[in-house]
């Protein structure tokens, strides 16, 4: 009503501004009438008479409303409504109905919680309602509300309800979820009010039809260059790639036109096009040529307009004579050059031109790492001089067809295998790079992604540049070369690349240059840092290729995950990761539970759980430190000893830290077995009062290999170890010991035969407590209960 009462004042202002203008010359009778009705109009709201429009009441219909991961049921109440009275129009963000009955006129429009699908929408009228059925553009967390606008901030809220039968409880409802930043959706009160905000679909995608495997053949016709995204609603990835589409899409209606593909409706036409991870994207040829691309590679519209751009353009260039070819050339730092004669008696040389051609289009779908070129040329068009010439560069001789990979400062490489698709695609890739290659922040986790044993070269700064270029053009010429194609070598500045680079290869920097060779297959890292009076040398690099090709070195850094920062790790259980695992378990002021675990492992939540009550207990002990270790994300160091398979766990006693005692797992991990394990192995007993019940009779011992803290431990033993240690007279101990258990239950506990007679006491007495417990409620529970 105070809508109603909103807009009609609306209109009465104006009537009067009209009214008001009319009255120079005087007040004519048509505008006097309008400013009558108005007011009129106005006392009929006021005073509650019905809003009529002609003969009929205009109301607002009720609307309830259910949902699903990616569909919304709606359905509008309207008695007695004429079906060619219906009017509907649906956008991204909006539904607006409008019909009538003989008796009224039902209007309603609605601005949805968050963007649909309105051509995957569908209606239909029911015994007196209009029932929608809605796809949602992205799979999210069940829609926290229907409307854009807060509770409580719109009229329409009044008319808003639950269709209960359709609704699912929330026990039942699909295991969907958004990502962390999603979490204040999670929390229903707060997502009644909350103002919805969501960056990514503030782009319309009106200029990206939706497709299916009816409509594409057709969307395709007459188009020489499109693309498709395949997407899939339920990935949040595809949801940055749809955005990405929508922002480009008015700028490229008329050169690149887009479409999008639902991966959920479309089922058979994802399996006959091969297309089997999302999102995925195609560039549509109109020679009928088909050629995938990664669209999560772009970040910003820009690049990703670029690229469209691109596909426009020729795959390759045409070199008709000598001095076209040399000015090509020279103007590009490396080009995939094919020579054919079409003249030729040769068999397959137009076999041979077509998978070029092919190629060539297939490479300019890739996102470059480095910047090549194609270029072709027909040497039956050639002056025979000028094209022997040519070949002259290369050391070849005429008739030849055939491909070579020309350089900058480099050698050329002559393709000499078999034309065929996959060897020529994967020789014209690895061939591309250079001997020696520059990276930097932006294509590092490219160059990564090639999967070979890769050489950093990260230039310091405390060195003359000229001595750095030196060094470089050395290392390019001599082991880069030698070892090109088994082993990349890269390199960049320091001060040029961003932290997580530096985090990766985890070698210490000093200032001067050094090096790093990474291991893809194992995860290793193998350092090469310069001597503390000289720099690094191409000698050094060359003897670590070697060892490392011949398996003869001993990886400097394992796998590993990031140290993790002090002021977040607070325990009671304390992270570690392999980079930091020997220094922190062979602390000499404590004894340090390690457990290794896995998150595969089914029961590692239930295990976490009693880890963290038992270092809860041990918490207020400043000579015991928990700590637990990601077993698959972190590789055992290679001076640190095989503890066995995980989850395990281990203390690492001040005592002896290369004899460390294992916890017996067997009756599983449990706080007060772990208390009890900790109170015979640590470097000083539990407190009496910290200690749990004693554990039954044959559950097992709780400890493990090399067994129990030896008799003459104590604290005066520990004192004369740490002088020993500080004055540099400690022995030398690294050798890692491990010993069976020989202690028993009864060294541990006690007689087995009193202990058991004991625990048959304490269960006896125990069940007599709870007959008589049951007796007592019984007596006390009303009669009507009974």
């Amino acid at each position: 009503r105070l809508l109603n009462i909103f807009s009609t004042s609306v209109r009465v202002d104006k009537h009067f501004l009209e009214a008001r203008q009319a009255m120079e010359p005087p007040l004519g009778i048509g505008a006097f009438v309008r400013c009558i009705f108005s007011w009129s109009l106005l006392l009929a709201v006021v005073t509650n008479v019905p809003c009529v429009h002609g003969a009929q009441l205009r109301t607002t219909p009720r609307v309830l409303w259910a949902q699903r991961p990616l569909i919304l049921f709606l359905k509008l109440v309207t008695p007695d409504l004429i079906e060619d009275s219906v009017e509907i129009r649906l956008n991204d963000t909006q539904l607006h109905f409008v019909g009538s009955s003989p008796s009224q006129v039902f209007e309603i429009r609605l601005s949805f919680f968050r963007w649909i699908e309105p051509q995957q929408c569908e209606w239909e009228m029911k015994s007196g309602e209009v029932q929608f059925t809605i796809t949602k553009k992205f799979e999210w967390i069940y829609w926290p509300r229907l409307l854009r606008e807060p509770k409580g901030t719109g009229p329409l809220w009044d008319h808003i309800g639950v269709d209960w039968r359709r609704w699912k409880a929330e026990s039942d409802r699909s295991s969907s979820s958004g990502s962390s930043e999603d979490d204040d959706w999670h929390d229903e009160d707060f997502a009644l009010t909350k103002k919805a905000s969501f960056p990514l679909e503030q782009w319309s995608t009106q200029e990206v039809p939706l497709l299916n495997a009816t409509s594409l053949p057709a969307w395709l016709e007459g188009k020489p260059v499109s693309t498709v995204l395949f997407f899939d609603r339920a990935d949040r990835r595809s949801l940055t790639s749809h955005a990405l589409f929508a922002s480009i899409s008015y700028m490229m209606k008329d050169h690149v036109p887009m479409a999008r593909i639902d991966k959920q409706t479309n089922s058979l036409l994802m399996k006959k096009m091969h297309v089997t991870h999302f999102p995925s994207a195609h560039i549509f040829l109109g020679t009928g040529e088909t050629l995938p691309y990664d669209t999560t590679a772009f970040k910003r519209g820009r690049e990703l307009l670029d690229f469209l751009f691109r596909q426009t353009q020729p795959a390759w260039g045409e070199l008709h004579n000598l001095t076209q070819a040399t000015e090509f050339l020279s103007n590009y730092s490396r080009v995939a050059v094919g020579m054919f004669d079409k003249t030729s008696a040769a068999k397959g040389v137009a076999r041979k031109e077509k998978q070029f051609d092919y190629m060539a289009r297939e490479f300019r779908v890739r996102v470059d790492l480095v910047p090549l070129v194609f270029a072709k040329l027909n040497a039956s068009l050639w002056d025979p001089q000028e094209y022997q010439t040519f070949l002259d560069r290369y050391n070849l001789t005429a008739p030849y067809t055939g491909l070579v990979m020309d350089k900058h400062s480099e050698d050329a490489h002559h393709y000499v295998y078999k034309w065929t698709h996959k060897l020529l695609t994967g020789w014209t890739y690895n061939t591309q790079f250079n001997y020696l290659e520059s990276i930097n922040a932006n294509n590092f986790q490219e160059f990564r992604q090639r999967h070979k044993p890769m050489l950093y070269v990260m230039l310091g700064e405390e060195e003359e540049a000229e001595a750095q270029k030196g060094f470089l053009q050395q290392l390019k010429e001599t082991t880069a070369k030698k070892y090109w194609g088994t082993v990349s070598f890269v390199w960049t500045h320091v001060k040029l690349v961003k932290d997580d680079i530096m985090q990766h290869l985890r070698c210490d920097y000093t200032g001067q240059t050094y090096a790093v060779l990474e291991d893809f297959v194992n995860e290793y890292m193998y350092c090469a840092t310069p001597d503390r009076d000289s720099n690094l040398t191409v000698t050094r690099l060359e003897k670590l290729v070697a060892g490392y090709l011949e398996q003869s070195l001993k990886p400097d850094k394992v796998k590993s995950e990031k140290v993790p920062d002090a002021k977040k790790n607070r325990g009671p259980v304390y992270k570690v990761v392999s980079d930091n695992l020997m220094e922190t378990v062979l602390d000499a002021e404590r004894d340090v539970v390690l457990h290794v675990y896995s998150k595969t492992d089914e029961k590692w939540e239930d295990t976490a759980f009693e880890m963290e009550k038992y270092a809860e207990a041990v918490e207020d002990i400043a000579t015991i430190k928990v700590v637990a270790m990601e077993g698959l994300m972190n590789e055992r160091p290679t001076d640190f000893p095989d503890l066995g398979y995980f989850p395990c766990t281990w203390i690492f006693p001040m005592y002896d830290k290369y004899t460390p005692r294992a916890f017996n797992a067997s009756a599983g991990i449990k706080s007060e077995r772990l208390l009890w394990w900790t109170h015979f192995t640590a470097s000083f007993p539990l407190a009496a009062d910290m200690l749990p019940p004693k554990p039954k009779v044959h559950y097992g011992i709780p400890v493990g290999h090399n067994g129990i803290r030896p008799a003459h431990v104590d604290a005066q033993y520990l004192a004369g170890l740490k002088a020993e240690t500080e004055s540099g007279r400690a022995p030398i101990r690294g050798i890692w010991k491990f010993e069976d258990n020989n202690v028993t239950e009864e060294d541990l506990f006690g007689n087995m035969e009193e202990r058991l007679k004991e625990q048959e006491r304490e269960e006896a007495a125990a069940e007599r407590l709870a007959l008589k417990a049951q007796s007592a409620a019984k007596a006390a529970a009303p009669k009507e209960e009974l």
